[in-house]
């Protein structure tokens, strides 16, 4: 607005210099028309004439400053009142705007602060993430240890000091023939891991004479499946007794198809 005014008094005067100017230059042609038509009328009453267009001149051109002026300062002051009453219109409008806007745009004008329950509340919520990740971790080093302990461990490599060959089992489960070297009659081999603790399995020509008759068999394997093929045998394990004489302690299983 003081932008507005200063620019309309500036407008004013520069209107009034030429309205000056302009009067000033009437002036001299008026003189030199007179000179030139009139030249019996005397320099006197030229003179007085001239002061006369110049007193007149200069009284409508200060009336007209005055003029301008009033009207210019009653310009600004209209001007200063419409701009309060718009300016006080305006606030009045956004006050309402503020008390009937949405709650969440009220949030978005006015930042949240956070009180200390607030804060309180946040750090119980991390301390209880941190307690379940903890709680979660141990379970699942619980879960990995019970696997692995669930899982068949690798039996050491036994080391086998002496083959030897032996037949069926008599009712005792002790094998009634036991030699270093196979015979006709040999069924399985035993495979020492020291002086009293073989394990045994079924003898690889002998599967032929089992298949023809299942007894030789019976008392140290349990047989597994119906058929006329021996798919293989688990060992199974003996020990010597007292008596220099092995006996079957864990049978072996041979599976038929």
């Amino acid at each position: 607005m003081k932008r507005l005014q200063i620019i309309i008094i500036s407008v004013l005067f520069f209107v009034n210099t030429i309205l000056l100017t302009s009067c000033n230059r009437s002036n001299k042609e008026t003189n030199t028309s007179k000179n030139e038509n009139v030249e019996k009328v005397s320099v006197r009453e030229n003179s007085k004439s001239k002061t006369k267009n110049n007193t007149i001149i200069w009284t409508a051109l200060i009336i007209s400053m005055l003029a301008n002026a009033a009207f210019a300062m009653t310009l600004s002051v209209r001007v200063d009142e419409k701009s309060k009453k718009r300016y006080s219109e305006l606030d009045g409008k956004l006050d309402d705007l503020k008390w009937n806007m949405p709650q969440n745009v009220k949030t978005r004008i006015e930042p949240y602060k956070l009180s200390e329950a607030d804060i309180n509340l946040i750090v119980d919520r991390v301390l209880e993430c941190k307690r379940l990740d903890e709680k979660e971790s141990q379970t699942v080093k619980y879960n990995t240890d019970q696997y692995q302990q669930q899982q068949p461990q690798p039996q050491p490599a036994t080391v086998i000091i002496k083959k030897l060959f032996a037949s069926a089992v008599d009712a005792n489960m002790c094998f009634m023939e036991v030699s270093e070297q196979p015979k006709d009659k040999t069924i399985y081999t035993l495979l020492l891991e020291d002086d009293y603790n073989a394990k045994f399995e079924l003898y690889e020509d002998a599967k032929e004479l089992v298949i023809g008759c299942e007894d030789y068999i019976n008392g140290a394997c349990n047989k597994l499946g119906n058929g006329n093929t021996i798919e293989g045998c688990d060992s199974g394990f003996a020990q010597k007794t007292g008596d220099g004489f092995w006996k079957v302690i864990k049978k072996a299983n041979v599976k038929f198809v």
